[in-house]
């Protein structure tokens, strides 16, 4: 419905002949989306037949050992480089927007270096977690 480019009277007047016939109902229900799906549990669950018995196989799947390349060991030392630096340097710029905070008075501009330090905060700690990710990988080998 349009109400634009028309004064308060014209607005008012296409607005009440657009529900005065009341409420708009569909004529029939909406169709319900089926039934919900049957789960199949097996007829019996295989339990050890004595208390002390371990089955051989793991609970969850094990991945295969992968041997890392040469190649591979690299681009992971490189990248711990640039994750390092990165690091370094968004933990170097909370200082100045932490002094920052400290002697501003205008709340809107209190509320953005705030922002600012909560993401640099939020990046670091993303940073951190890659990094020890990487660094378990190689010491793995």
């Amino acid at each position: 419905m349009d109400v634009f480019n028309c004064d308060q009277a014209e607005a008012a007047n296409r607005l009440l002949s657009a529900v005065k016939d009341g409420r708009m109902k569909p004529d029939r229900p909406p169709i319900f989306p089926g039934q919900p799906a049957q789960r199949e549990t097996p007829a019996q669950v295989p339990f050890p037949k004595t208390p002390g018995e371990v089955t051989t196989q793991p609970a969850i799947p094990q991945p295969a050992q992968k041997t890392l390349t040469a190649a591979k060991r690299r681009r992971l030392a490189e990248r711990i480089g640039i994750l390092d630096s990165e690091r370094t340097t968004r933990v170097e710029k909370l200082t100045p927007l932490s002094s920052a905070l400290a002697i501003e008075t205008n709340e809107a501009i209190k509320f953005q270096l705030q922002k600012q330090i909560q993401a640099e905060q939020e990046r670091i700690t993303q940073l951190e977690r890659e990094l020890e990710e990487i660094e378990i990988t190689l010491e793995s080998e």
